[in-house]
């Protein structure tokens, strides 16, 4: 819808069929948005779609199992370039990740050449990412995660796009961070 109201144009047309679309991001080059869909009979089955607005062409990027077996993907989010997708997956074979955590994960707008930013492995001692977004500088991404109870409350990180931490920010000093976006500054 524009932002003064009027006609309502809608962008996916699967939600009757499927669990549900949610997460929509725009492309910073316009015309195409990413969502998530949950699908399967239970509900359990993820994918990443990219919709062109124009045509109402949609394709999937990613989903389960695509970058690894039983890999979960959510939370796309376009990088700064609008030709690769930031999202949430499940870690897979790096030897000591044990799939408790959800890491963040750079690929081609195709869904090819995966990359991990981290791969923290969400057991206890250990934090447990859930969200992430990218900078519109195009060389970073902010992650959201949490810690065990009892273990040190650390609720955000900031990574380059070369998996390098920069800063961490424990919810004592800010309080819980969920859904973390940037603000866009020249």
């Amino acid at each position: 819808v524009a932002a003064t109201g009027w006609k309502i144009t809608r962008v996916t047309h699967d939600a009757a069929t499927t669990c549900g679309d949610d997460r929509p991001t725009w492309s910073p080059l316009g015309g195409q948005i990413l969502y998530h869909q949950r699908t399967g009979s239970d509900c359990s089955h993820n994918r990443i779609l990219l919709v062109t607005v124009s045509s109402g062409a949609e394709r999937v990027v990613t989903e389960d199992g695509y970058i690894g077996p039983d890999v979960p993907v959510t939370d796309p989010d376009f990088m700064a370039d609008g030709l690769h997708v930031l999202f949430m997956a499940r870690c897979y074979a790096l030897g000591d990740c044990f799939s408790q955590s959800l890491n963040p994960v750079v690929v081609d707008l195709n869904g090819a050449n995966p990359q991990f930013l981290d791969h923290s492995d969400g057991t206890e001692g250990a934090y447990r990412s859930y969200e992430t977004a990218a900078a519109p500088d195009g060389q970073h991404v902010v992650v959201a995660a949490l810690t065990w109870p009892g273990d040190p409350p650390v609720d955000s990180f900031l990574f380059d796009t070369f998996g390098n931490l920069i800063v961490t920010v424990d919810q004592a000093s800010i309080g819980t961070i969920t859904q973390p976006d940037w603000q866009p500054l020249p």
